[in-house]
């Protein structure tokens, strides 16, 4: 999800729609609405994430999707799908 999110960013050149499907993802009321524990894990998730593609060489230093990305989002719904 992380890496589509990304990609939808680089695709649309940070336009207004693409930072705000990120912000609201961040902004989950599910999983912030009883504390501010649900909100600290989510940002954890998302860090580890952003730490995690980039060391798969998905990611550059500026958020940017490089290699085989479309690829890698494509097994994650085949994945999701195959279940």
């Amino acid at each position: 999800m992380i890496l589509r999110l990304f990609s939808l960013l680089d695709g649309s050149n940070n336009a207004d729609v693409a930072v705000c499907a990120l912000k609201s993802v961040i902004d989950l009321p599910q999983i912030t609405a009883n504390s501010d524990a649900g909100h600290d894990r989510l940002l954890h998730h998302v860090r580890f994430s952003i730490e995690y593609l980039r060391r798969s060489r998905l990611l550059d230093k500026e958020g940017k999707p490089i290699n085989l990305f479309n690829i890698v989002a494509h097994l994650y719904v085949s994945e999701v799908v195959g279940r």
